[in-house]
Parts: structure tokens; C-alpha cells; sequence
């Protein structure tokens, strides 16, 4: 008997714990992506008690090809009550632009012009970018100086290149 006695509060709490108010789970995901990535959805759940269902998706806007802020809106309908949930994702542009230096001529006698080559320059999303250009060429004396290329998209992107001229007698 006293086995049995200890068996019916446990089931006791058991089922008192299975009539829990339904939690939403939104599993983390990659909700802020790279232009031209590939958002993978990592879904919502309704939670409650021991069941997990699956929320389905009502409608999603996300275009990767495209910089913003887009909506996934989730709904399940479980025990006659509807239950919704948003997860929000951004498309950004995290990646700084290309450039290379254009082939020149780098070495010239001092008094001489020194004629820069210039570099060219792409970019994953902008067609625009601004070129800084910074240098300490000196052709009046011999030496080796820079000019530095800092080249910067419309989201503060930026990469940086370096070319050395040698000033010779």
C-alpha cells in the first residue's frame, strides 16, 4: 500500500505540470545577413507542456537582394486560440570594396613628373564609391614615399592600398 500511496501524488504533479500556458520559441538564427546571402528560416515553435508544434509561415518579405529590414510572421492555431509571432531580418552590406593598383611607372629621377597610375575599384552593391588619396611624393628629393588609396562604399566599407614610389639622383 504504501508503494501505491506515493504513486498518486507524483502522477498528481505530472498532469498538473501539462496544462502550462502555451511559450512561443523563436530559435536563434543568421537574422542579419550579407546581401546576396541566403537566409535560412529557422523557424518558430508553440511549446506546451510536452508537445512542440511547428508554426507555420503566413508570409515572409525578406529579398536578399535587397538592403532593409523584412518580417517572417509565424501563426499556429491551437486550442481554439490563434497564436502569432514576427522574427526580423536584416539585409546588410558588411563587405568592404575591391581594389587594385593600375600598373605604372614607380620609379623616376628626381625633378622629374611623377604621373600616378591610379587604381580600379568594385564593389558587391554600390556603384559609387569615394577614393581617398593620400601622399607624401616628394620629386625634388630621393627617397621612397607613398600614396595611399582608402576607398570607402556608401556603408562605411573600406579598404586601403599602398603604393611606394622611389624618387632616385
Amino acid at each position: 500500500m504504501k508503494k501505491l500511496l506515493f504513486l498518486i501524488p507524483l502522477l498528481f504533479i505530472i498532469s498538473c505540470n501539462s496544462v502550462q500556458n502555451p511559450e512561443i520559441t523563436l530559435p536563434i538564427g543568421q537574422d542579419i545577413i550579407n546581401i546576396t546571402e541566403e537566409h535560412i528560416d529557422e523557424g518558430c515553435y508553440l511549446k506546451s507542456g510536452l508537445t512542440n508544434q511547428e508554426m507555420l509561415v503566413v508570409s515572409s518579405n525578406v529579398n536578399s537582394e535587397e538592403l532593409g529590414q523584412y518580417e517572417i510572421v509565424y501563426q499556429i492555431v491551437y486550442k481554439e486560440i490563434t497564436y502569432t509571432a514576427k522574427r526580423i531580418v536584416m539585409i546588410v552590406d558588411r563587405v568592404p570594396p575591391t581594389a587594385a593598383l593600375l600598373e605604372g611607372i614607380d620609379t623616376i629621377k628626381a625633378n622629374n613628373v611623377h604621373v600616378d597610375a591610379g587604381i580600379t575599384t568594385t564593389d558587391n552593391y554600390d556603384t559609387e564609391l569615394s577614393i581617398e588619396v593620400i601622399s607624401n611624393v616628394d620629386v625634388t628629393t630621393p627617397g621612397t614615399y607613398s600614396i595611399i588609396y582608402i576607398v570607402t562604399d556608401d556603408f562605411n566599407n573600406k579598404i586601403q592600398l599602398t603604393r611606394f614610389v622611389t624618387v632616385t639622383e
